[in-house]
């Protein structure tokens, strides 16, 4: 009975527990539905519109960039660009040209162009020069890229005086003033300041063309001494203009020219001298020289002579003793075969004629 009463208690406990857990998940999943908001299905936004402004940029539309775009974002942006405005020269003036050129490649250089080279050109490192008068525009080029320009005038280069140059071997006796001797020609030239500027028609004066004349061509001009006097030689070209003072004297021979042909005289006296003395002693070393080679050729000609003669003598001396050698063999021979022969004939008798004296012996009587 209890048994049973216990069982009854665990069904209802459980069931009780079931109907709590259900009712707590059935609490946990349908408030969170009742109060979530009903939201409508998105749009897709269009594509940004950049526009062809950058000033209409919105950087906020664009997806988020990796990190390669980064880098390149952060990389400054290369500049080159001519330091300057217009530029104004003067028919053969050179500048150089200034610029900004930064955050570019190593190895990356600016190349220069003109565009009329009849008026202005431009060298590779920026050197301007003017070389006749007009306009012209210099571009500067980097990475096969126009970066910058900056237009070039050129003006004719104004004169700003003129003078006369006189030949240098001329007696300058002042300030502008000159001393030249009858019949004698000296070269004039009129130089331009500055040099290349453009002048007028050049004219040149004399003042008095009794003593001298003139034969103009162009800047330069031949002045000749006609007779003595004081006479001053002016050149213009527009308003610019130079005059000098000539005075001209009787010709003769200066005590500077008789120096120097003095002088001349002298030296070459010298020279002469010099060589004459040289000659000379060449010529006695040669001939020293040829006496030593004939004594050493008669030396070397006594000596054979004296080999020679002792040869001769040797030879006659040999000559000689061969002679005796061969008598006296013959005496020895003799000697010994008249002993023999003489062994075999009995002695003359005592008393009796003395013995014939002995003759040669010869093979008849060996025989």
């Amino acid at each position: 009975m209890r048994t049973t009463k216990q069982q009854r208690l665990r069904k209802r406990i459980l069931t009780i527990v079931v109907i709590v857990i259900i009712a707590a998940m059935a609490f946990a999943y349908i408030i969170p539905l009742t109060a979530m908001p009903v939201y409508a299905t998105p749009e897709t936004p269009p594509p940004p519109d950049y526009g062809t402004d950058m000033g209409d940029f919105d950087d906020s539309t664009l997806p988020m960039p990796g990190d390669d775009d980064d880098d390149e974002e952060d990389l400054p942006k290369p500049d080159l660009r001519i330091i300057g405005g217009p530029i104004t020269l003067d028919v053969g003036q050179t500048i150089m040209i200034q610029y900004l050129m930064e955050n570019f490649p190593s190895g990356t250089f600016p190349e220069w162009q003109s565009t009329n080279e009849r008026v202005a050109i431009v060298g590779s490192g920026g050197e301007l020069q003017a070389v006749a008068p007009g306009t012209a525009e210099i571009e500067v080029f980097a990475g096969g890229q126009r970066w910058s320009s900056v237009f070039v005038t050129v003006n004719d280069l104004k004169a700003k005086g003129i003078s006369i140059v006189v030949a240098n071997d001329v007696t300058k006796t002042g300030i502008g003033s000159y001393e030249v001797k009858t019949t004698e020609v000296i070269r004039l030239t009129a130089t331009i300041d500055p040099k290349g500027a453009k002048v007028d028609k050049i004219v040149w004066e004399l003042a008095d063309d009794t003593v001298a004349k003139l034969t103009p061509n162009g800047q330069v001009c031949d002045f000749v001494a006609n007779g003595k006097g004081q006479t001053q030689v002016t050149v213009s070209a527009g308003a610019l203009s130079d005059t000098i003072f000539i005075n001209i004297v009787e010709s003769g021979t200066p005590i500077a020219k008789i120096w120097e042909i003095f002088r001349l005289v002298l030296v070459a006296v010298v020279v002469i001298v010099v060589i004459a003395i040289t000659l000379n002693l060449q010529k006695q070393k040669a001939e020293k020289e040829k006496a030593r080679q004939r004594a050493l050729a008669k030396r070397r000609r006594e000596e054979a002579e004296r080999r020679a003669r002792e040869e001769a003598e040797m030879e006659q001396q040999r000559d000689m003793r061969e002679p005796r050698a061969a008598q006296t063999e013959d005496r020895e021979t003799m000697k010994v075969t008249g002993a023999v022969v003489g062994a075999g004939v009995s002695a003359p008798p005592e008393g009796g004629k003395p013995p014939q004296p002995e003759r040669p012996v010869t093979l008849d009587d060996l025989d």
